[in-house]
């Protein structure tokens, strides 16, 4: 019994800790896709603001003003972005991708003998060989074999 509640705990920690690695990898995911979409955003604004200051300056020309250069105090726009994204720790999801490391590490350590890539496989998949039941397989052969027995019958 002992054996048995050591593979049963064994197991619960399989399944929890195949969870907890799917669920970062959706997260790590998510975090590159923010990231992406501010990259993203930010080229947009870059090219918009320089059509804007392109349109401001040739407006400016041919009304006679003259066109003025923006004083090179005001920080760029990739600048005040990556301020922004430093500062809210926005990356491309670095430490959602080193606790992932963690957790195929510490899994392979455990139950892997220490093979990552074997975790990973392990790690990745829904299913495992204990849960697999052949009830559902022993019964349709069961009824196949009934019909064709029934029907040869007839």
């Amino acid at each position: 019994t002992k054996v048995k509640a050591k593979r049963s705990e064994q197991y619960s920690q399989r399944r929890a800790m195949s969870t907890m690695y799917r669920e970062m990898l959706l997260m790590n995911n998510f975090s590159v896709l923010n990231y992406t979409g501010v990259i993203k955003i930010t080229k947009k604004a870059k090219k918009t603001l320089e059509r804007v200051q392109e349109a401001a300056a040739v407006a400016s020309v041919e009304a006679g003003q003259g066109f003025k250069v923006s004083d090179g105090n005001r920080p760029s726009l990739k600048k005040m972005t990556a301020a922004w994204m430093e500062q809210h720790d926005l990356n491309e999801g670095n430490q959602v991708q080193a606790q992932l490391r963690r957790v195929e590490k510490l899994y392979a350590n455990m139950f892997s003998d220490g093979n990552v890539h074997v975790s990973i496989g392990e790690l990745t998949s829904s299913v495992s060989e204990e849960t697999i039941s052949y009830d559902l397989l022993k019964l349709g052969y069961r009824l196949g074999m009934g019909a064709t027995f029934g029907l040869w019958m007839l």
